[in-house]
């Protein structure tokens, strides 16, 4: 199904009840038997003004091709489809666990901290920050795919990248601050015209104090 017919079905006040039918559930349970059909809806606004994951363990969620806002405090979320995803500002992550979610071609900023990213595949996503009003702090990413994205204009502050796959990815005009990249070898490629407080590469501090790279 194509992008335009996904949104459109949300404007069918036939189709709208039928969609809306598990969302209550999802949210009291955390999940369904078959994953939460999302996909194409605005997060945020009318009806799904009062979608939020806060403080449970919730699974099975698609909501590719949509955008809005993604609120997530606490607990943890796993097998989230966020695939080219259109994230509002508002969108924030704080002290939760996303594990074997796909944000693969999402779009847009978000602030982050404190979260864990286990298996998440971030390919072909852009990222844009704000300069220093949106980023990741004390965030961790694990075996993530991250080929080929495009983050600019944010922050990583004590983060670690732990053998991820980092491929054409590319961290733009970012500020860089007790950061960890473990399994890589080439990091200036990554890093382009950051500001760089503090790296370590493998466990080795090889940046330490302001340098542009």
């Amino acid at each position: 199904m194509r992008k335009s017919e996904l949104r459109r079905r949300w404007t069918d006040h036939t189709a709208l009840a039928e969609l809306l039918s598990n969302v209550v559930e999802f949210l009291e349970r955390g999940r369904l038997e078959l994953a939460l059909d999302l996909r194409g809806a605005e997060i945020g606004i009318d009806p799904l003004a009062e979608f939020r994951l806060l403080g449970m363990d919730y699974s099975g969620l698609d909501m590719s091709f949509g955008r809005g806002a993604l609120i997530v405090h606490g607990g943890s979320v796993t097998d989230l489809n966020a695939e080219g995803f259109q994230f509002d500002r508002a969108s924030h992550l704080m002290k939760t666990a996303m594990r074997d979610c796909s944000f693969a071609g999402s779009r847009g900023r978000f602030g982050a901290s404190d979260v864990t990213f286990l298996r998440c595949d971030f390919s072909r996503s852009e990222f844009r920050g704000g300069f220093n009003d949106y980023g990741f702090t004390r965030c961790t990413f694990q075996n993530c795919q991250l080929t080929d994205a495009v983050w600019s204009n944010g922050y990583f502050k004590a983060c670690r990248f732990l053998n991820c796959s980092l491929v054409g990815a590319r961290f733009h005009k970012a500020l860089v601050s007790g950061v960890r990249l473990s399994g890589v070898r080439e990091w200036q490629s990554l890093l382009v015209d950051c500001d760089v407080r503090s790296l370590y590469l493998n466990e080795v501090q090889i940046v330490h104090g302001n340098r542009a790279v």
